[in-house]
Parts: structure tokens; sequence; C-alpha cells
């Protein structure tokens, strides 16, 4: 009988093992995450390239971000350095590093920035947006990172 009952509790093992491979196997896929809402001033900015979430941060690429609060960009060839200037405030960085310059003085982002096949430079926009000189808040419930000018109103 002690033998029956070894057999019987590897059977059982078994079974269940088998049953939750299955619930794991056959479960629909998590939906995904439905990308964040970015605001300025209360507006909705669209972006050619679609945010991205790296390590907790939201990336947004440099050109649509910059362009959409008022910014300049331009790209140094000679450094390989993105300047985006506003307002007297100046952010240069490299793409592929977490070395800024704002203002001339050197910082980090939270995160590297990283390359886009479509050119542009995808940029943690909650950083980029303060060293502009902008306020940035997080609303979770709407996950929406809400920007405004300082100055606006």
């Amino acid at each position: 009988m002690h033998l029956k009952l070894t057999h019987l509790k590897r059977i059982l093992a078994l079974a269940v093992i088998l049953a939750v491979t299955m619930v794991v196997i056959f479960s629909p896929a998590a939906p995904a995450a439905a990308a964040p809402n970015i605001t300025f001033n209360g507006q909705p900015i669209s972006f050619n390239v679609q945010p991205v979430t790296s390590r907790g941060w939201i990336l947004v690429p440099t050109r649509d971000f910059a362009r959409s609060v008022g910014a300049t960009v331009s790209w140094n060839s000679s450094t390989g350095q993105i300047l985006v200037k506003r307002n007297g405030n100046q952010v240069a960085y490299e793409t592929g590093s977490k070395a800024v310059w704002v203002n001339g003085k050197l910082l980090t982002f939270p995160v590297t920035t990283r390359p886009h096949p479509s050119g542009q430079t995808l940029v943690p926009v909650g950083p980029l947006a303060n060293y502009l000189g902008l306020k940035v808040a997080w609303i979770a419930s709407t996950s929406t990172v809400k920007i405004t000018d300082p100055a606006w109103r």
C-alpha cells in the first residue's frame, strides 16, 4: 500500500503541474499597456513616434516634444549633441547617453536616451520638460503626464 500511495502522490503532483501549465499557456495575454497621455497647457501632444516606457520613465521623441512645447531643436554633427532651447534654457545631450548639459551644467537623465528608427532620439519627458523650465505632474488615474508652462494663463 505504501508503494501505491507514493505513486498516487506523483501522479497528483504531475496533474497539478500540467493544470498550471495549461492555464499559463492558454490564458489570454494581458492587454498591452495603453500609451500614456501627455499634455501641454491642457492640450494633448501627439507624436509621430509613440512614447515608450523604460524603467518606469516615459520616453518621447525629442523633435516632436520640443516643437509641441515651443522649443527649438538642433543637432551638432561635430559633437553628436542634440540641443533643445526654450525661453533661455538650453539642454544638450547625445543619443545613447544619460549625460545631459543643462545651461552648461552637467547632470544626468534617469535613463539612457535611445535612438529610434525614425531618426529621432527618445528622451525621458519629465526631466527634459523640467530642464526646459516647465512644470511636470503625473496623474496616475488617467496615465497622463501633465506639463505646464509656469507663465501660462
